[in-house]
């Protein structure tokens, strides 16, 4: 049985500095099931799988039109974070 690949990512919301400071890079990838690295375009005016590819990992950053571009592909779940206070690990479990 072929086991499903999940991508995990947060996304930085309302008032955490992330989302004030880097509205394009909001999301976050947190945990990859089952993969190790993402391919996503780097220029998002491409098609998917087209132009230049960035091999994005765990704890990388990006930004929307690549968090759709996962989307699209993967399996996908977000976790909003709300502020700096907020432990992440315990949203993920």
């Amino acid at each position: 049985m072929k086991s499903k690949t999940k991508v995990h990512l947060i996304k930085y919301v309302g008032n955490h500095t992330i989302a004030i400071n880097h509205p394009e890079r909001s999301y976050e990838i947190r945990k990859l099931d089952n993969i190790v690295i993402v391919k996503v375009n780097k220029l998002a005016k491409e098609n998917d799988g087209e132009g230049p590819q960035l091999h994005i990992e765990v704890g990388e950053r990006i930004t929307t039109l690549q968090a759709e571009q996962i989307a699209r592909t993967y399996e996908v779940s977000v976790t909003p974070v709300y502020s700096e206070s907020e432990n992440i690990q315990t949203l993920l479990d």
